[in-house]
């Protein structure tokens, strides 16, 4: 019996069953009769979930007529909110200082209190979270640096320095309970709730990716980087570098990818393991070099930083939809001299996860040229990794060479960057981008791209200025683009070195240091509907103040 001899109920019931959307899409064109099949409104909720990059949730009991209002309704908000500084949350600077994070929730540190707020999303149905961490009990000489959350899995890691006859980095495990308590609640199950590293005065980066756990810290003027098995307490690797890697992000469970020396490395994190913690250097498994877009010869390029955060799985909430964590993508920050000014010229290069590690798997594993064990690691050049599938985007500079600054953050098939011109401190310009494979199949009119060209060079083939790119880049990665401006209604000045942006899980947030004089008045300031966050009259107690301003559907 043939697919379209059973009855059309079991028909759709079946199609409903592909998990990849697009063995679903090429079933709708293999006859006129299945085509018309599609015209179910649940096969149409599929298709339109996916082209906005996500797939149903586990909330199973909500009609399908309300499922499809909430997702128009989601995509609708993301491009009509303003992101506003009269929506923020406000500390002052002597308590969190420019605090840099990692993960789906929001830290802010009030005294001996860090506090951190996961923002709701209602449309999703997402409920927020609220959980309170007394710092003091780490010790009264502890300063958190650091912070990595994932409340997936209950969990936030919390780095600091404390101060004794030998200056130690800490990072503790901490659960993300319910309810309050006078003490920190370590992890059930962290095999090792604290980690410490003696004579490391400062921590300069912690990421989590499932069970592994990334620390950077500073040692005798060099960087180290530690790789954890948090479950197990194991220390993967460890490795001391004389250059500063300015990024590091995980792929996936087994590969990372650093900015070591000016140039992208991978390594195989799976391929050495260690059955005991050591302070002896672990010889990192370095994979092989990824080639950035051919150069001029003599043209020097400088890798600013990586971004790259895979969507945490699901908790088991009874969420409408939630995002397809196939699709995340990594994005990279890099600048080439400028051909006819004194700045450089800045790019940034998007590829799917899933496309880079396919790459280069096929070019490891087929070519002799390419995996010899006894030579050095292998250099996988552009055309084989990042030619078949990307985007590269050539950022405009002012004329006037007026200083600007650049801001990057990446979440699932999301990524965030922010322009910060010098002219117009009060203000950032922020563009919100979506790869993944059907993002270019919306059939509504993507205004913002109209706004994009202004900023940057989004045409399907860049061609770098003379002398610069070798040949054309093609940009084959489809993408869909929001576009926001933040801006602060108050007249303090803005520090241009302490700017940040942040993707959420289900929001955009803006963190600016406001510059002001002791003994100012802050302006009132409210926090987001049901995020339990109220200040008002406050008064700075200090010259600095961090304002993070939020979009949350």
């Amino acid at each position: 019996m043939g697919l379209l001899q059973l009855p059309q109920e079991l028909v759709i019931h079946i199609l409903c069953k592909l998990d990849d959307i697009s063995d679903l899409l090429m079933c709708r064109l293999i006859c006129h009769d299945l085509d018309s099949v599609f015209d179910a409104p649940v096969l149409r909720y599929r298709i339109r979930l996916a082209k906005a990059g996500m797939k149903p949730g586990f909330a199973s009991d909500i009609p399908l007529v309300d499922c499809m209002r909430a997702l128009e309704e989601y995509q609708a908000t993301w491009c009509s909110l303003p992101l506003s500084g009269d929506d923020y949350y406000a500390a002052p600077y002597e308590d969190s200082p420019h605090l840099r994070f990692y993960g789906d929730a929001l830290p802010l540190i009030r005294g001996t209190r860090l506090k951190i707020i996961k923002p709701p999303c209602a449309i999703r149905g997402v409920h927020s979270g609220t959980w309170s961490v007394d710092i003091a009990a780490f010790g009264p000489t502890f300063r958190v640096q650091r912070c990595a959350i994932d409340s997936s899995q209950n969990l936030a890691v919390i780095c600091g320095t404390a101060a004794t006859s030998q200056e130690c980095s800490q990072c503790h495990l901490i659960a993300l309970s319910g309810t309050s308590s006078p003490s920190p609640s370590y992890h059930p199950e962290a095999a090792e709730p604290v980690l410490i590293m003696s004579d490391y005065p400062k921590s300069l980066e912690v990421l989590i990716h499932g069970d592994l756990l990334g620390w950077m810290l500073w040692w005798h003027k060099k960087h180290v980087l530690n790789i954890y098995n948090w479950r197990t307490g194991v220390l993967l690797w460890q490795c001391a570098f004389n250059t500063y890697p300015t990024s590091f992000v995980f792929l996936d469970e087994t590969k990372l990818v650093m900015i070591q020396a000016g140039l992208l490395r991978m390594y195989d994190i799976g391929h050495h393991t260690s059955t005991t913690q050591t302070t002896q250097t672990l010889t990192p498994p370095l994979l092989c070099t990824l080639a950035l877009p051919p150069m001029a010869q003599r043209v020097s390029r400088s890798i600013l930083t990586l971004k790259c955060q895979r969507p945490p799985p699901t908790d088991g909430s009874s969420t409408i939809s939630e995002r397809d964590r196939r699709f995340t993508a990594f994005t990279i920050l890099f600048t080439l001299p400028s051909a006819t000014r004194t700045s450089s010229e800045t790019y940034l290069l998007v590829i799917s996860v899933a496309t880079l590690l396919r790459c280069v798997n096929t070019a490891l594993g087929g070519s002799p040229s390419l995996s010899n064990a006894t030579g050095p690691p292998p250099v996988i050049p552009w055309d084989v990794w990042g030619a078949p599938r990307s985007c590269l985007f050539r950022i405009h500079e002012p004329e006037d060479d007026t200083r600007t600054a650049y801001c990057l953050s990446a979440f699932g098939s999301t990524c965030a960057f922010a322009i910060c011109n010098a002219n117009h401190p009060a203000s950032q310009d922020v563009f919100v981008f979506d790869f993944h494979p059907l993002a270019g199949l919306n059939s509504e009119k993507d205004d913002d791209r109209e706004i994009l060209a202004r900023y940057i060079d989004d045409q399907p083939v860049v061609q770098g200025p003379a002398g610069r790119l070798c040949e054309p880049v093609c940009n084959t990665l489809p993408y869909q683009v929001v576009y926001k401006r933040a801006t602060y209604s108050d007249d303090m000045g803005i520090s241009m070195g302490h700017r940040s942006i942040a993707l959420l899980e289900d929001g955009l947030l803006v963190v600016n240091t406001m510059v002001g004089w002791p003994g100012d008045s802050g302006c009132a300031t409210r926090g987001r509907k049901g995020a339990d966050e109220s200040i008002a009259g406050f008064r700075i107690r200090a010259c600095l103040q961090s304002r993070c301003a939020f979009i949350v559907p």
